[in-house]
This record gives structure tokens, C-alpha cells and sequence, in this order.
């Protein structure tokens, strides 16, 4: 979402004609984005636009709540319409222990519609680090993103491995009492949201309680 102070203050910039002089970075979920704000990037010297989606379909729902997916999708789309050598647009993924399993399903979105992104592993809270999960469920996350390396635009192909790699080597953090408290928080997420993890990532919820 991107607050009505940051839109309010793009306008002026426009508005003053002072545009052209500054490159604008912003970040934002996209839920909300209206396209007074997209059009006016054509108006900067540059633009570095970077989206922050977790998740393909009800998995970004779940994590960025209470983001609706097909509002994300077509914002996604119409910020790509508009790219030029001046407006880059890109997706800022953070890997954790809600998408880790399905990370794929997204890259493989964003490769058909021939979008950039880069991935970061989850450090705070450290409750959502990959590192709380079995050796299992990490090597499956890992084994999905090799898979996915070899059928990546060539020039994601280093990035992809080094996260694969990454996961294999996070820290062995699953214990009872971490796995214990994953649970109580999120049974607190689920029950202030109205949702249900179990709808969400049923395999995630198989390991761990295997």
C-alpha cells in the first residue's frame, strides 16, 4: 500500500514540474495502487518500483493479509505495462516458513510474465525462519527451487541455487519449543485474521507435526 502522504507528495513533484530531477524508489504490498500514481512515473527521471509479494494466490492472501490476490496480480501487470529503460519494475520475495515449500509456484508466475524479482531469506521474527523447520522439509524447498533454476530465465539461474543453497545451510533450529511456538503464534494469527494455515499450506502443517 502506498500512503496518501508518499502519492500526495509524487503529485507535487509533478505538479512543480521538479519531477524530472529525481529518482523515485518506492516499495509497497500493491493491494492498493491507483493509476493516477502509475501513470505519473513516466514523469521522473527514474523510477525503481519494487513490489513485495510473498506468495502466488491464497498463499500472499494468508501472509499479507488482507491483500486480495487478483487486485495484487493486476496492479503487478499494470506497473509492468509501463516499464521503460527509466521505470524499473521488480517483486521483492521473502522467503519464510509459510511459502518456503511453495516459494515456486510464484517464481514460476513472475517467469510468465517476464518479471524480475530476488528473493531474501526470513530473519525477524525468527519464529518465521526457515531454520525452525525439519531437515525434511527444508531439502524439499531446496530440491523445488534446484528444479526450478533449470527451467528459470538464465540470468535468475545463480540467484535461485544460492537460495536452494541457502536454506540447505540455515542453522538447525528445530526443536519442540520452537515448533511449539511457531504453532501458538500462528493459532493467534489464524483466529485474529480468520483464517486457517491449514487451508493455506496443508504439507507445511504434515511436517511438522511428523
Amino acid at each position: 500500500m502506498i500512503s496518501k502522504y508518499v502519492s500526495k507528495a509524487v503529485h507535487h513533484f509533478v505538479k512543480t514540474g521538479i519531477s524530472t530531477h529525481i529518482c523515485l524508489d518506492l516499495n509497497s504490498s500493491i493491494a492498493g495502487l491507483n493509476e493516477d500514481l502509475i501513470n505519473s512515473f513516466v514523469n521522473f527521471e527514474s523510477v525503481y518500483f519494487s513490489a513485495s509479494i510473498d506468495g502466488f494466490g491464497s498463499v500472499n492472501e494468508y501472509i499479507r493479509h488482507p491483500s486480495n490476490w487478483i487486485t495484487v496480480s493486476e496492479n503487478l501487470q499494470k506497473l509492468l505495462l509501463g516499464r521503460s529503460d527509466r521505470i524499473n519494475i521488480s517483486v521483492i520475495i521473502v522467503v519464510q516458513v509459510y511459502n518456503v515449500l511453495n516459494i515456486t509456484d510464484l517464481l514460476r508466475w513472475l517467469n510468465s510474465i517476464a518479471c524480475d524479482y530476488t528473493m531474501e531469506l526470513a530473519i525477524d521474527p525468527a519464529i518465521l525462519s526457515v531454520a525452525i523447520l525439519p531437515d525434511a522439509a527444508k531439502a524439499t524447498a531446496a530440491r523445488r527451487l534446484e528444479r526450478f533454476a533449470s527451467e528459470c530465465r538464465l540470468e535468475k539461474r545463480r540467484h535461485v541455487l544460492a537460495i536452494a543453497e541457502m536454506i540447505k545451510a540455515t542453522p538447525k533450529f528445530c526443536s519442540v519449543t520452537n515448533l511449539l511456538t511457531f504453532k501458538r503464534f500462528t493459532e493467534a494469527l489464524d483466529s485474529s485474521r480468520r483464517q486457517r494455515l491449514d487451508d493455506v499450506c496443508p504439507e507445511l502443517l504434515q511436517y511438522l507435526s511428523e
